[in-house]
């Protein structure tokens, strides 16, 4: 992942986590955080104006069954295994999975693979970052009008109806599929994407709470063919299913 961390001007630590024996604590007076970095047995204090959770969605990835891989003899992995682009010079690749996940890897693997084929196993729900970031500033603003303990109070108090439906209004005002981002949609649904800005327009939180992911209808016919519905990818070398 070097050339995500180079494209996004990322500083990463390895062999770097939380210190085991303290929390990290908010001071409100200069809004920002005190925590304690256990980086290779060296504890480093840094004071952040924010911290965020990665940990994954759901944890345990879930490695679908594909139908006939006995019979490919090529390298299927899960993305979660997927450490370099470097394992797949000049290799042609097929990633299972339309999502962030998905699109960085294909990013990633575009500085080696021979040829890459994204399969979208089904209808995408996509929701332009602005929009969901000026929806986030409203209730978490930065300039720390709203303190955070009641803003996240604020958050998972909001009975869950009315929270769909200032989702709707959100992405409405922001301009969403008819409006300032349409023709961002027209060019997606031209390369062969299908796409949605969720339910009723709702994005993708109620997605994630209450469907999450699908089935992988994907199986080989032969030693190197991938089939998807009624498409086939000849010789293709790595499969990665993202799920």
């Amino acid at each position: 992942m070097e050339h995500y961390a180079d494209a996004q001007d990322l500083t990463v630590w390895t062999s770097s986590r939380p210190a085991q024996d303290c929390y990290p604590t908010y001071d409100g007076i200069t809004k920002r955080w005190s925590i304690i970095i256990d980086r290779s047995g060296n504890r480093i204090t840094l004071h952040p104006a924010h911290i965020i959770c990665c940990m994954g969605t759901m944890g345990t990835e879930i490695v679908p069954h594909v139908t006939n891989s006995e019979r490919f003899k090529g390298t299927i992995i899960h993305g979660a295994d997927f450490k370099t682009p470097e394992s797949y010079r000049n290799q042609r690749v097929v990633v299972v999975g339309a999502g962030n996940t998905a699109g960085d890897l294909c990013i990633d693997l575009s500085t080696c693979a021979e040829s890459i084929t994204l399969v979208q196993r089904s209808q995408s729900t996509l929701i332009p970052a602005e929009i969901l970031r000026n929806a986030e500033n409203r209730l978490w603003p930065d300039d720390g009008s709203i303190p955070v303990e009641i803003a996240d109070f604020l958050a998972e108090a909001t009975p869950i109806n009315l929270r769909r439906l200032n989702s709707k209004i959100i992405k409405a005002g922001g301009g969403g599929e008819s409006g300032k981002y349409a023709a961002m949609y027209q060019g997606l649904r031209e390369k062969g994407m299908v796409i949605d800005d969720g339910a009723d327009g709702e994005g993708t939180e109620f997605q994630v709470l209450e469907r999450f992911g699908g089935k992988s209808p994907v199986k080989t016919s032969a030693t190197n063919e991938l089939m998807y519905r009624q498409a086939s990818v000849s010789e293709v070398q790595t499969l990665i299913s993202i799920h």
